[in-house]
């Protein structure tokens, strides 16, 4: 055989590849991929689009809802915490009031008894009241308590309330601690006093001299200096209306120089502005002008006829209390 020359091959065509041995190379897979990739995301796109094209505008979301209601309970001011006097009554005025419901409802002393500020004498002085007055029938369960206050005594906090019944009659009810237990002043319930008031005005009973709860008011009496002594107008509370004055009587002023007559002065003044007991947190109930005494008076029969003297001012209010009521009680 003849040697191959390069030079001999250098005008030949080169061999044609047989069509059945040609070789397939696929595309490169990354491009795949991301073809397919953008096919989902168009997809995608267009079913948010549609679904927000057919979404309610005024549709309420939910989470935003609760996080609008708390931005809105951020801005809501914070209620002040209650105070140790206000915790003390949330706590104590529940059972002030079942004590005064059971009172209203018992019928007989021996009932009522367990429920009053006990004292010596008290169950006889019970007695004898609700044998000489009929007795204050009272629904406990259509009164509605008006007010409330703490005041701190000498014998212990005690708690008054103001109460309104639905024929707008109005009263108030004190009550103390005893033995752990709340229980009701009977005697400034009843504005227990030794006798009748009326009886004695008339020169009926065997006493001439008695103690009284009773309104008082200024009166500036003829040919009297006011600037020397007081002049003051006794009547009866009425037992439903504490807000109306019943039958005064005057009686003989009393020197200011003396204790009687300038307590009486403050505490008539007092009234007069507006200023409670001991520091009270609430209005009076009093009629216009008057305060609450407690007093002994002695009635006096001369050849002047029949007159009335105030012997002495216990207080200037109607509670159990040896207090005056003009001093200013603070906690502790």
């Amino acid at each position: 055989s003849m040697p191959i020359s390069l030079a001999q091959n250098v005008d030949a065509k080169p061999h044609a590849v047989p069509f059945e041995r040609a070789t397939f190379v696929p595309a490169h897979p990354r491009k795949r991929f991301s073809a397919l990739w953008a096919i989902l995301i168009i997809w995608f796109v267009a079913i948010v689009v549609v679904f927000l094209a057919n979404y309610p505008i005024n549709q309420s979301n939910p989470l935003q809802e609760v996080m609008d209601d708390q931005s809105l309970l951020a801005k809501q001011p914070i209620p002040p915490a209650l105070s140790q006097e206000e915790q003390f009554l949330d706590k104590a005025l529940p059972q002030c009031a079942a004590v005064l419901e059971g009172f209203l409802s018992a019928e007989t002393v021996d009932v009522q008894l367990p429920l009053v500020l006990a004292d010596e004498g008290i169950a006889l002085r019970m007695k004898r009241h609700q044998a000489e007055n009929a007795r204050l029938i009272v629904d406990p369960l259509t009164i509605v308590q008006t007010a409330s206050t703490l005041l701190y005594l000498p014998e212990g906090k005690t708690v008054v309330t103001h109460w309104e019944t639905p024929d707008g009659a109005s009263f108030d009810a004190a009550f103390r601690q005893h033995d752990g237990k709340w229980r009701l002043d009977w005697d400034h319930f009843v504005r227990y006093s030794d006798l009748s008031w009326a009886l004695f005005l008339a020169g009926f009973g065997e006493n001439d001299e008695a103690e009284f709860r009773l309104h008082a008011r200024r009166r500036v009496a003829s040919g009297s200096d006011p600037r020397n002594s007081i002049g003051v107008v006794l009547s009866a509370p009425l037992r439903r209306h504490l807000k109306e004055g019943g039958y005064g009587r005057p009686v003989e002023g009393i020197p200011l120089s003396q204790a009687d007559g300038m307590l009486l002065r403050m505490a008539i003044d007092r009234e007069k502005a507006g200023i409670p007991i001991f520091g009270g947190k609430f209005s009076s109930i009093n009629p216009q002008d008057r305060i609450r005494v407690r007093v002994r008076v002695r009635r006096i029969v001369d050849e002047e006829g029949l007159s009335f003297r105030i012997t002495q001012v216990l207080a200037c209010h109607w509670l159990t209390s040896k207090a005056s009521g003009m001093e200013s009680l603070d906690q502790g």
